[in-house]
């Protein structure tokens, strides 16, 4: 006689947490506006703006996922942007010596690549090699630390 009424009971605990599993996950993913944007987007009768509205009010882990995106977006905009300006400056120059141009381009790329590394090799070939065959052994020692570590740390203790 108590196994159905127990099963009931549990059965509607189970209900209830589930649901209120729900509205913890929407609530932490979107904030309280969560329902009214999911219904919104399921509601094909609501306008565009309505719609662009909520997401704005949006809170939680999507909004901070959202202004990521936003801000990641903005930033490849103004790079495109501001490679697209520097290519037109330099259109009519690679246009009268463009040996010259693209010289600059990449001497200007290995200057970015060298500051950045860490350890730099350099192998001249000789005059009347012919052919020959240099081998470099570029593993780096994983019990070296990295130059710009070993600087802090030494003149943070000093």
């Amino acid at each position: 006689f108590d196994a159905p009424a127990k099963a009931s009971q549990d059965s509607q605990r189970d209900i209830t947490q589930a649901r209120t599993y729900a509205t913890d996950t929407l609530n932490e993913a979107a904030g309280p506006d969560a329902e009214r944007l999911h219904a919104a987007l399921s509601d094909e009768t609501v306008d565009e703006q309505t719609i662009k509205s909520l997401w704005q009010d949006l809170g939680g882990t999507a909004r901070e996922k959202m202004a990521a995106a936003e801000a990641y977006q903005a930033r490849v905009v103004e790079t495109a942007k501001a490679n697209a300006d520097y290519l037109r400056r330099l259109l009519p120059e690679y246009r009268q010596r463009p040996k010259l141009v693209i010289q600059k381009i990449y001497l200007d790329a290995m200057k970015r690549i060298f500051a950045n590394a860490e350890e730099k090799y350099v192998v001249q070939s000789a005059e009347n090699a012919k052919g020959g065959e240099i081998r470099i052994v570029i593993n780096r020692d994983p019990l070296l630390k990295p130059k710009k570590k070993e600087t802090s740390s030494t003149g943070a203790g000093q």
